[in-house]
């Protein structure tokens, strides 16, 4: 059984293995029209959504043998990965996890460590995983989650981690777009959308966003939440209540809105609620045109289905 830990800053983390280059009404929720809206109230549908059908795992890819384990190695936490494309809260959400007292989150703002994705794409995952957090959190208790966000998760294999938990983000492509861009002109560079011309960057937006709607369409299980950025934005303690009792234990949403950093750094609204449904001012009618054509579908069947201005 684990035991539960006050969370501690603890020294830079070693360098993992070696690596190769809620219930809904349906599947994911359907949120009212009011809620696409930045002015609406939040509308009375859970904050965290639990998907309802089948989900799969592609095959790992291959990679250097893994660390030896130490003989007593303690149970190590298991893996909670947050999915997300990009301007969809992620940084907000590690910041909340941080909060719980059994949740471990590596780094600091803005939490981009990336220590489990090379222990997946190891021979031996588990084992890996194991030698790991051995040398992390040393022979002692470790913490029963270690959280950490993580790029297109459909393209991992879980499997050898069936304690292991994700939470999906889901924002509207279109605020998404609108906050990508709008993120990209105030660092001077194009941190998120990659380069090329705008209708380059545009087209690899749509091409990613399609296959990742798709599988969150069909995520399935208790192992898996699907929180939506609109939720997130407007009803914070919702979410953070609804994913405590999920993980067991207890989020403070309070440690996320006194953090001004989210606001003054990685903000690209004067404040959250009027960063959703910013795309009905701000997305010009060429751009509209061609995202209501790429993913108009696909954006439908997670929710997102009104393009009226």
């Amino acid at each position: 059984m684990r035991r539960r830990i006050a969370p501690q800053r603890r020294p830079a983390s070693p360098p993992p293995p070696a690596a190769a280059p809620g219930a809904p009404a349906d599947a994911v929720g359907r949120p009212t029209p009011a809620a696409e809206h930045a002015d609406a109230a939040a509308p009375p549908t859970p904050a965290v959504e639990a998907p309802t059908p089948a989900v799969g795992h592609p095959t790992r890819s291959a990679a250097p043998a893994d660390a030896a384990e130490p003989a007593d190695a303690a149970e190590p936490p298991a893996p909670l990965i947050v999915d997300y494309f990009g301007r969809d809260g992620s940084t907000a959400l590690l910041r909340l996890l941080a909060t719980a007292p059994d949740i471990h989150v590596e780094g600091r703002y803005p939490y981009e460590e990336e220590c489990l994705r090379p222990v997946l794409g190891a021979p031996d995952p588990a084992g890996s995983w194991r030698a790991y957090c051995a040398t992390r959190f040393g022979g002692g208790a470790s913490p029963r989650w270690y959280a950490e966000k993580m790029l297109d998760v459909r393209k991992v294999d879980l499997g050898p981690f069936p304690d292991g938990r994700v939470i999906a983000l889901l924002r509207d492509p279109r605020d998404t777009w609108i906050s990508i861009e709008a993120f990209s002109r105030a660092v001077g560079r194009a941190e998120i959308g990659g380069r090329g011309t705008l209708v380059e960057r545009l087209d690899r937006f749509i091409e990613r966003q399609r296959e990742r709607l798709g599988w969150i369409e069909g995520l399935a299980g208790d192992a898996t939440r699907v929180v939506r950025y609109e939720r997130l934005a407007a009803d914070l303690p919702a979410v953070a209540a609804e994913l405590g009792a999920w993980l067991g234990t207890q989020l403070d949403p309070a440690g996320v809105s006194s953090d001004l950093r989210l606001r003054w750094v990685h903000g690209t609204s004067p404040d959250p609620a009027r960063s959703v449904g910013r795309w009905r001012a701000e997305l010009g009618d060429a751009d509209l045109a061609t995202l209501r054509a790429g993913l108009g579908e696909p954006m439908r069947r997670v929710g997102y289905s009104d393009w009226a201005r």
